[in-house]
Order: structure tokens, then sequence, then C-alpha cells
């Protein structure tokens, strides 16, 4: 094997919690309007029913790679910001060797797991295209998933605008096109193309970070730096378990056991709110790094993560909610009627969501995961059990509100644990 360039002889320098915070923010904007795009052309050209199915399967993967990722990422972002150019590539590559093989074992779990249990979902998934699609999707998701970290880490969330709007644009125009080759536009076929974008975004990611900090791959499973990010991220994946998995899996809940159609519904409702959570997601992972990296006064990094999330978060807000009937209503009149009301009420879950994603930022920095793990372990226990119930037995807008309730209560607890903590902290510098 020949011997790797020399890399850069320091890491770039970091950009401010803004402005890093609204890049990692644009560009999961762009992923979820293109997302929004994807799922619209789904819609035009095939039933509601085999986009019930095709959706509730990404949805299933997309738990997949939160769950594969390890904590991984969070690892990354409390080494990275501390190592040197050279140490970093080793950082990186066993980043990726242990996400790579996690995402491979737990895709084809959740394929075995689906493919012999739902009754909906088995008929697809035991098409071996379509599974091999589903595992591929979930592994290079993972994969550019840690890349995000790596952008975080480094303080450069702009990095990760030019391949989520590649992922998009990749997946919609294939799906446009395989609309306009075949006849009738199957769920596997959606599939495929969402699989296919994903793996535009890793390979995007990795040309930039060799042209950041001359980063060429070679990932890993067992070396030195396995084992401490597994120590720093396991903990710290649980944490994300239980904010990220509760919104994905309900869909899965919907579509596999009560209703195909209920889940196409309810899937753009929460794609076009998740679009405002990522918000307050984007400035607590900026505050985290920064956090980190312990340059600036923590409280004062806090009160700067709350406004940035609520100010961009409620901006967003108003223009999802103001424009909620229209933008549904481009999927068809089912869907604006099923659920303008429903992503209008689920919008007002934003100042708990701003709370929380601080408040667990100045857990992750300080080593204090395991408090906050059993606060949202409650949090998200009551949202989804609570969504699923009112789903099944009054609509989506009950649905919607139980989620609200439970993001509010969980705000409040998180916003008194966090005014404890920062009366206690050493003044001008994060806890570690």
């Amino acid at each position: 094997m020949s011997a790797l360039p020399a890399p850069a002889a320091a890491l770039p320098s970091p950009h401010s919690l803004e402005r890093s915070s609204t890049g990692l923010l644009a560009g999961k904007a762009a992923q979820m309007g293109l997302g929004y795009l994807f799922w619209l052309v789904a819609a035009r050209a095939a039933p509601a029913h085999d986009v019930g199915l095709a959706s509730g399967v990404v949805s299933g993967a997309m738990i997949v790679t939160q769950v594969s990722i390890l904590g991984v990422g969070s690892a990354v972002i409390l080494r990275l910001p501390r190592a040197t150019a050279s140490t970093a590539t080793a950082v990186i590559d066993a980043a990726l060797g242990l996400v790579a093989v996690s995402g491979l074992l737990a895709a084809t779990g959740y394929v075995l797991v689906l493919s012999t249990t739902s009754p909906h979902l088995a008929p697809l998934l035991g098409r071996p295209a379509v599974a091999a699609a589903v595992v591929a999707g979930c592994v290079v998701g993972t994969l550019a998933l840690c890349l995000d970290s790596v952008s975080t880490a480094l303080a450069r969330g702009g990095l990760v605008v030019p391949r989520d709007i590649a992922a998009g644009l990749v997946a919609t125009t294939a799906l446009v096109s395989a609309s306009l080759l075949f006849t009738e536009l199957v769920p596997g076929v959606m599939i495929g193309c969402w699989a296919a974008g994903l793996a535009v975004s890793f390979a995007i990611g990795l040309h930039q970070l060799h042209r950041l900090v001359g980063y060429r791959p070679r990932p890993h499973l067992i070396g030195p730096l396995s084992r401490p990010l597994l120590r720093d991220g396991i903990p710290n994946q649980l944490l994300t378990s239980t904010e990220r998995v509760p919104a994905l899996v309900l869909p899965v809940l919907l579509t596999g056991w009560v209703s195909p159609t209920l889940g196409a519904y309810w899937y753009p409702v929460w794609m076009m709110a998740w679009a405002v959570f990522l918000a307050p997601v984007s400035v607590g992972l900026a505050q985290f790094a920064a956090d980190v990296r312990g340059t600036a006064d923590v409280g004062a990094e806090v009160k700067a993560a709350l406004r940035w999330s609520l100010g961009l978060g409620g901006a967003a807000a108003l223009l999802v909610g103001g424009l909620a009937g229209v933008l549904l209503g481009l999927l068809g009149p089912d869907y604006a009627t099923a659920g303008t009301s429903a992503l209008r009420v689920l919008l007002l879950a934003l100042p708990g969501t701003a709370v929380i994603q601080a408040y667990y930022a100045t857990c992750r920095a300080r080593r204090r995961v395991p408090e906050a793990l059993a606060l949202g372990t409650v949090v998200g226990l009551l949202a989804c059990g609570g969504a699923v119930l009112a789903a099944a037995t009054v609509g989506l807008t009950a649905a919607a509100g139980a989620w609200v309730a439970a993001q509010t209560l969980g705000g409040l607890a998180a916003g008194t644990r966090l005014a404890v903590l920062l009366r206690a902290r050493v003044p001008g510098r994060a806890r570690r």
C-alpha cells in the first residue's frame, strides 16, 4: 500500500457557533426540502398505499443509521477539536471503520426482522433487490452521518450544504426518471433512488475532507482509537436515540401495524416539522463542539444557542405553519385534509425542543450524559407512546398534540436542570 500524503500542518481554524450552526441548518433544510420534493414526486406518481410502504421502510432505515452510528459522531466531536492534523486522520479512520461495520450489521437485522414480522412490509423486503438497496442505503447513510459530525467538530457546518443538496437532487432526479420510464412507480424503485442519493452524499463528504485536511480514507475496525471512541460514543448514542428514535419509529408503527395510508399522511407532516426542529438540533451540535473547545464562556454560549435556536426555528415555524395547507396540498387533497392541522400543532413543540437541545449539549460536553439520558428516555416514551395512541384512536392532530405536550414538559425539566448546571460551572471554561 502506498504511503499517504502528508496532511496539512494544522486543522482549519473554527468558525463561530452561529456560522457553523447556520451551515448545518442550511444543509439539513436543503435535505428536508429536497426530501419533500422526492416524496411529492412519489405521491404524484404512485398511490398512497405504495408511498406509505416506501416511506415506512425509509423511516425505519433512518432509525438504523441513528442506532448504528454508536455515538461515534459525538465521540468525534469530543476528540477531534483537540487533535492535530495527523491524529485527526486516525480519529476519522477509526470512526468510519466502526460505523461501517455497525451499519451493515444493524441494517441486515432490520431487514430480517421486518421481512418476518410485518404483514405489510414483509412482501416488499422479501425481494432481494429491495433488501440489498435498504442495506446499502443504511450503510452509506451511517457513514454520511458520521461525516456530518466530523464537519461539526471542525466547526465547518457549511460543508454539509453541497453534499445534502447533491444527495437530494440525485435521488429526486432518479425518481423522476423512473416515473417516466416505468408505467408503475413501485416502492422498491423509490427505495433504490433514496439509497443512491445517500451514496453521493458520502462520496462528496470524503472529497471535502481531502481538500480541507488532506484526508484519504483508510478505515479500520480494530485500532488504538476504536475503544476510546466507543467508550465516549455509546452513552451519547443512547441519548441521541431517546430524541431521534421515537420520531422515526412512529411512521413505522403506523405503517406496519395500523395503516399504510395513515403512515403516508403522517410522514410529510413530520418531515416538515423536523425541518423546523433542525434549528435547535443544529445549534445544539455547534454548542456542543464549542463547549468542548472551551474557548468561550459556557453560560454565554448557552444563551446564544437558545436565542439562535428560537430565532431561526421561529422564523421557519411561521413560514411552514402559514404554508402548511399549500405544502401538503401539493401532495394531494387528502394529505392536506389529514395533516394541515396536525402540522401546525406539531410546530408548537419548538420552544421545548430548543431548551432540551441546549441541555443535552451541555451534558454531552461535561460528560454528564446519564442524567440527560434519564430525561430523554421519559420524554421519548411519552411522546411516541402518546402519539401512537392518539393517532390510532382520534387522529393525526391529536397525535401532534400528544407530542407537543411531552416536549413541553421535557423542556421545563431540562431548563430547570440547565440553570443549576450553569450556576455550578467553572467561569469561562467547560467542564470535561
